[in-house]
């Protein structure tokens, strides 16, 4: 933590590294089909009712 509780600007500019790489694998594996199965499957189990609100 920086001054006064803040996070450090290098903390907070590795979040923001952080988070642009995730976003980039994220739209890398839609674009690949990595997560067709994974969706076809919540999908799926949502509409047989297996869920839990949150």
């Amino acid at each position: 933590m920086g001054k006064k509780g803040r996070p450090s600007r290098r903390k907070t500019a590795f979040e923001e590294f952080d988070a642009a790489t995730w976003d980039k694998q994220i739209e890398e594996d839609v674009k690949s089909g990595r997560l067709d199965a994974i969706a076809e499957q919540a999908i799926s189990d949502f509409k047989k009712g297996r869920f839990k609100e949150l």
